[in-house]
C-alpha cells in the first residue's frame, strides 16, 4: 500500500555523516562530526577553481563556443546540404524542379520542391513513386534514417559504445530485424506460391524504397558529401533491404502501442488491490486486458499460483508505476459538418497526433502522386523509414487523421517452463502449451562494442507466441528505456 513515489524515497541511502580525526586522539582514530560543517564555496564557483579556472571559462564561453557556432557549424552544415537546399539557403525560398530519368524507373518522373521544402513527387507507377519517396527521405534525413536501421537491429553500440549496448539487447530479444525478416520472405512465397498480385505489389514498393534510400547513399558516399555526424561518428551508411522497411514498421507499432508494459501493470494492480477494486478503478476492466495463463488447468493437482508481484514488477519499469500519465501524450481527431463551417469551406477535420517534440520531425512532409493505375494520391505525414502512409493527410476527394485511441494492440502470454535450466538464458529451454511439450527458439547474438576488443555474446529466446521478456528486468530495463528514447532521437 506504500505510494511509488514513498518507496523511491525509501530506497534512497541516507549519506553518512563525515568523518574527523578527533583533536588530540591518536593517528587513526575518528569521531563522527555532530555539528554541520561551514559552508564553503562551490566546488564550480571561481572561488574553489581560481582565477585560471574562471579564464579558461571565460575564453571557452566568449571565444570558443561562438566560433563554433557561428563559424564552423554552419560551414559543415551548408558542406551537407542537398542541391535543392543550397538554391534556398542563399536567401528567399524558391520552387525547385527535378526531371529524372534514370535505369531504377520504369517512366521518367518529376520531383518539386516549393518554397517550404515540401516535396512534391509525380510519377508514372507505384514502383517508381516509393523509389523517389525512398530518394527524399535520405536526401533530407540520412542521418535518421541511419539511427533508426541501427536501433531496429541493435547496433547502435558499434559507435556509441557500452552506452548502448543494453538497448540493442533489448532490440534483439524483441526481434524487430528477425520479424522483418520473416515478413519479407513470407510475402515472397505468397507472392510466388499463390500468384497473389497484391504481396508482389506490397514486397516491389518496400523494395523500391530501400532502393531509392540506397541510392542517395551511395551517391553521397562516391561524392563524399555524407553528412557530417558520420564523419564525427566514425560510420558508413547501412544498406537498407525490405527487411529493414518492415523491422521499422514494429517498432514504431511497439513505441504506439505502449508496449507490454500496460498488460503486466494491471495485472500487477489487479493483484496488490483485488478483483473488485479493480473493476471499479478501471471502467475497461476485461478478461482480455491482463496476462493470459493459458487455460490455468491442473498440473499434479495443483492449481497454477497467481503471478507474484516481484515476477510482474520485473518486467515493469519505474516510470510505469510513478510517472503514468506521462505529459504530452495523448491525440486528438474531430470533424466539423459543412453546414456550420463558414459559406463555401464545406466540411473541416482536425487531427492532432500528439508524439514528443524533436528534431528533426518524427513526421515527414510530402506529396506524392502516383497517374498509373490504379493510381494513388495523397498529401500529409510520412515516416522516414516507412513508404507512403501519409497520416494524417488529404487528397482532392476526403481528409483522414489517426488516433491512437489507446487500443489494445499487444497480447502478454504467461509461459511454463520446464527442465535444465539454460545457463545463457537463465531459464529453462523447453515450455508447457496445451498439455504438450514444446522448445524454445534460441537465439543466439554477437555484438560488437565500440571500445571493447572482443564482441559482446549474448542470448535471448522466443516462444510461438513471441520474444521471451522476463529476462528484461535489471540493466536490460535501462535498454528499453534507451529503445523508447531513441525512436524520436532515431528520427532526428
Amino acid at each position: 500500500s506504500t505510494p511509488p513515489a514513498a518507496l523511491a524515497m525509501a530506497s534512497k541511502r541516507p549519506r553518512s555523516e563525515p568523518e574527523v580525526a578527533a583533536p588530540g586522539s591518536p593517528r587513526g582514530t575518528k569521531k563522527t562530526r555532530t555539528d554541520p560543517p561551514a559552508p564553503s564555496a562551490p566546488s564550480n564557483s571561481p572561488a574553489s577553481r581560481g582565477i585560471l579556472g574562471s579564464l579558461r571559462d571565460a575564453f571557452l564561453n566568449k571565444i570558443q563556443l561562438p566560433i563554433a557556432r557561428r563559424v564552423l557549424i554552419p560551414r559543415l552544415a551548408r558542406k551537407a546540404l542537398m542541391p535543392h537546399d543550397k538554391k534556398t539557403a542563399k536567401g528567399k525560398p524558391v520552387e525547385v524542379v527535378r526531371t529524372i530519368r534514370s535505369s531504377r524507373l520504369k517512366r521518367e518522373a518529376k520531383v518539386l520542391r516549393d518554397a517550404y521544402g515540401v516535396p512534391h513527387i509525380y510519377a508514372g507507377c507505384e514502383e517508381d513513386l516509393f523509389f523517389l519517396q525512398g530518394v527524399v527521405h535520405a536526401e533530407d534525413r540520412m542521418l535518421q534514417l541511419e539511427m533508426i536501421s541501427r536501433l531496429v537491429s541493435g547496433r547502435l553500440s558499434e559507435f556509441a559504445g557500452e552506452k548502448t549496448l543494453m538497448a540493442d539487447k533489448f532490440a534483439r530479444t524483441m526481434g524487430w530485424k528477425r520479424l522483418g525478416n520473416s515478413h519479407e520472405k513470407k510475402l515472397a512465397e505468397d507472392a510466388r506460391k499463390s500468384h497473389n498480385p497484391e504481396a508482389k505489389s506490397i514486397l516491389n514498393n518496400l523494395r523500391k524504397y530501400a532502393e531509392g534510400i540506397n541510392s542517395v547513399a551511395s551517391e553521397l558516399q562516391s561524392k563524399k558529401q555524407l553528412p557530417f555526424e558520420f564523419t564525427i561518428l566514425g560510420i558508413e551508411p547501412s544498406h537498407w533491404e525490405a527487411s529493414d522497411v518492415l523491422g521499422v514498421l514494429h517498432l514504431v507499432c511497439f513505441k504506439m502501442s505502449f508496449g507490454f508494459q500496460t498488460t503486466v501493470l494491471r495485472q500487477f494492480l489487479m493483484e496488490t488491490l483485488g478483483r473488485e477494486a479493480f473493476e471499479q478503478w478501471f471502467v475497461d476492466a476485461s478478461p482480455d486486458c491482463i496476462p493470459t495463463v493459458g487455460e490455468n488447468r491442473k498440473r499434479g493437482g495443483s492449481q497454477l499460483p497467481p503471478l507474484s508481484r516481484s515476477a510482474l514488477l520485473s518486467v515493469l519499469l519505474p516510470e510505469d508505476l510513478a510517472g503514468m500519465p506521462r505529459t504530452g501524450q495523448g491525440s486528438n481527431c474531430w470533424s466539423l459538418a459543412g453546414d456550420i463551417t463558414s459559406k463555401g469551406t464545406g466540411p473541416l477535420l482536425a487531427n492532432d497526433p500528439h508524439l514528443d517534440t524533436s528534431i528533426p520531425s518524427f513526421f515527414y512532409e510530402s506529396h506524392l502522386h502516383c497517374a498509373g493505375k490504379p493510381g494513388l494520391h495523397m498529401a500529409g505525414m510520412t515516416t522516414p523509414g516507412f513508404p507512403g502512409l501519409a497520416l494524417p493527410g488529404h487528397n482532392e476527394h476526403c481528409a483522414w487523421g489517426v488516433t491512437l485511441a489507446m487500443g489494445d494492440a499487444e497480447d502478454v502470454f504467461v509461459e511454463m517452463f520446464q527442465g535444465k535450466m539454460d545457463p545463457e538464458l537463465g531459464f529453462p529451454t523447453t515450455y508447457i502449451h496445451r498439455g504438450r511439450t514444446l522448445q524454445v527458439e534460441k537465439h543466439r547474438h554477437v555484438i560488437k562494442v565500440k571500445g571493447i576488443d572482443t564482441p559482446v555474446k549474448y542470448a535471448s529466446a522466443s516462444t510461438h507466441h513471441g520474444p521471451v521478456i522476463s529476462k528484461i528486468g535489471g540493466k536490460l530495463q535501462d535498454g528499453m528505456n534507451t529503445v523508447m528514447d531513441k525512436v524520436k532521437v532515431s528520427h532526428q
